[in-house]
């Protein structure tokens, strides 16, 4: 997912790393299972810029 993200390294959209305890609690709170691929996307970088 490199491709994905642009260059800026902290650009004010960045937010901090997430865990599995909080992407669980997020899952429950909304009733859902997010796909593994968005889980991994948002474990890789949690928001910021991409490429355009």
């Amino acid at each position: 997912m490199a491709d994905f993200w642009g260059n800026h390294v902290l650009d004010g959209y960045e937010l901090d790393p997430l865990d599995d305890k909080t992407i669980e609690k997020v899952e429950r709170k909304l009733g859902i299972k997010f796909p593994v691929s968005y889980i991994n996307l948002l474990k890789e970088k949690n928001g910021g810029g991409v490429k355009m």
